[in-house]
């Protein structure tokens, strides 16, 4: 199941265990290119990689430029399937946050 804000250019996608079972909470929120959203420390889409490094310096940044792509992002603390969750990542291209994810990547919130 997934919600669309307009307003905001924001979809925000929902776990459900089976197409019956009710609605559990959120895992996914991407953030395109037209959203003007922005996170507590002030990054959003347009900030430059510089400003990713001040504001979070713990973030984790990937080691391989593919086609000027760089990511970043934070991890939670739990660890299940390879990957830790939740999880906030910033796809920078050219220098410039081009659209971020704060993710659960698919995992049951509730557990």
């Amino acid at each position: 199941m997934r919600w669309f804000y307009e307003k905001d250019n924001l979809t925000i996608s929902f776990y459900r265990s089976e197409e019956t079972k009710p609605v559990g909470g959120e895992v996914d929120i991407p953030i395109s290119s037209l959203s003007s959203l922005r996170t507590d420390k002030n990054i959003g889409i347009g900030s430059s990689e510089k400003d990713i490094i001040a504001a979070i310096p713990e973030a984790s940044r990937s080691e391989k430029k593919v086609v000027d792509v760089v990511n970043y992002w934070l991890n939670g603390t739990k660890l299940d399937e390879g990957f830790y969750h939740p999880s906030l990542a910033f796809v920078v291209k050219e220098d410039k946050v081009e659209n971020l994810e704060l993710t659960n990547l698919l995992i049951d919130p509730c557990k």
